[in-house]
């Protein structure tokens, strides 16, 4: 039996996370693999344009969570999603300072911190769920 909770607050949540982790992702492999493959790099105002083009899911990832914070009546629910964006965070901050000092003494690539925080954030979601069942 899975922890559902019944909440109305938590389906428009889920809804709208539908919504825009799809774009994200979408838009994500698409960015990767123009840049990757076929070595499409703009530059000036197409950058910025791209740029505000692919990170509006990410605020609007971010404006959706508020707007559920705002709406959820449960403060233990709430209270659930704060601690798994605090995991995320704290983890995704971790991981990227010791990516930065490893990239200080040697060559190597940049983390894609975005794909870790998402996974952590997942992870850490339902771990906690998981713990107060």
């Amino acid at each position: 039996m899975s922890p559902r909770v019944g909440s109305p607050a938590m389906y428009r949540y889920e809804d709208r996370m539908l919504f825009v982790v799809v774009p994200l992702f979408v838009l994500s492999v698409i960015m990767y693999f123009s840049l990757s493959h076929f070595h499409l790099h703009p530059t000036r105002i197409w950058a910025v344009l791209f740029a505000a083009f692919m990170s509006s899911p990410a605020v609007a990832l971010i404006f959706s969570i508020g707007r559920y914070l705002s709406e959820e009546k449960d403060e233990f629910q709430r209270s659930l999603l704060v601690q798994s964006i605090l995991w995320a965070l704290g983890v995704t901050i971790c991981a990227d300072f010791f990516w930065m000092v490893l990239g200080t003494y040697m060559q190597i690539p940049r983390m894609k911190d975005q794909f870790l925080f998402a996974m952590v954030f997942i992870v850490s979601f339902w771990v906690n769920r998981w713990r107060y069942r």
